[in-house]
C-alpha cells in the first residue's frame, strides 16, 4: 500500500488526491487501510490534510453508508496521535435554534437544485414516489446539514467524493447525476477524469472491476 500511496500522489497532484482514496478504501469496506494513508499524508506540510480527510469520510456516508464511515473514522481515530487530535476542531454543525435548522434546510435545497439543475423537481418526485418520506429526508439530514456545509470542503470537493464513492461501488444512475452535478458546482471535466483514473487504480489494487 505504501508504494502505491507514492505512485498515487505522484500521479493526481489536485489537493483533494488523498480524500478520494480514502473514500474509496471506506466504500470498499477497507478500514483497516485508512492509518497507512493517515501515515502517509502526515509526513507532509499540510496541516490542514487531517481536518479534510476526516471531513472527506464523514461527507461519505450518505454514499457509502454510516457503518463503513464509522468504521473508517475509528480506523482514522486510532491511528492519530493524541497531541494532534487535541489540536482538532470540535463538532461544527450546530442546530441550537429553529432559525439553524430552517437555513441548513434552504441551503441543502440550494445545492441540490445546483446539482441537479432543471431536473431537480422531477428527481425529488421520484423519490418521494418510491417512498414518502425519502426526498424530504435527502433534503433536510443530508444535504442541509451535511453536504452543503462548506466551512472544511468546498462544494466543488464534496462533488468530487461523492462521484468517488458513488463510482468504486458501480452506481452508474446516481453517478451520472452526480457526474454532471460536480459540472455544475465548477468542476473542470479534466479533473473528473483524474478522480476517475484514480479511483480506477484503487479498485484494481482491491480486485474490483468497474
Amino acid at each position: 500500500m505504501d508504494g502505491l500511496l507514492t505512485k498515487l500522489e505522484i500521479r493526481h497532484t489536485s489537493n483533494v488526491w488523498y480524500i478520494i482514496i480514502a473514500v474509496v478504501m471506506s466504500s470498499l469496506n477497507h478500514p483497516e487501510d485508512i492509518p497507512c494513508l493517515y501515515r502517509h499524508i502526515a509526513t507532509l506540510s499540510d496541516d490542514n490534510m487531517l481536518l479534510r480527510l476526516r471531513e472527506g469520510l464523514f461527507k461519505s456516508f450518505p454514499i457509502a453508508g454510516y457503518p463503513k464511515v464509522i468504521n473508517a473514522l475509528q480506523e482514522l481515530h486510532k491511528a492519530v496521535p493524541d497531541s494532534v487530535k487535541a489540536n482538532l476542531n470540535a463538532g461544527m454543525r450546530a442546530e441550537n435554534t429553529w432559525e439553524d435548522v430552517v437555513l441548513q434546510r434552504e441551503r441543502g435545497l440550494a445545492l441540490f437544485e445546483t446539482i441537479y439543475e432543471r431536473h431537480s423537481q422531477r428527481v425529488l418526485d421520484s423519490m418521494s414516489a418510491t417512498h414518502p418520506d425519502l426526498a424530504q429526508t435527502a433534503i433536510n439530514h443530508l444535504y442541509g446539514p451535511v453536504m452543503s456545509d462548506t466551512r472544511i470542503l468546498s462544494a466543488h470537493d464534496t462533488s468530487l467524493i461523492l462521484v468517488a464513492g458513488l463510482m468504486a461501488q458501480n452506481l452508474p444512475s446516481q453517478l451520472k447525476g452526480h457526474w454532471n452535478g460536480a459540472r455544475h458546482n465548477g468542476v473542470a471535466e479534466e479533473t473528473l477524469e483524474e478522480v476517475k483514473r484514480l479511483v480506477e487504480q484503487m479498485c484494481e489494487y482491491y480486485g474490483i472491476e468497474i
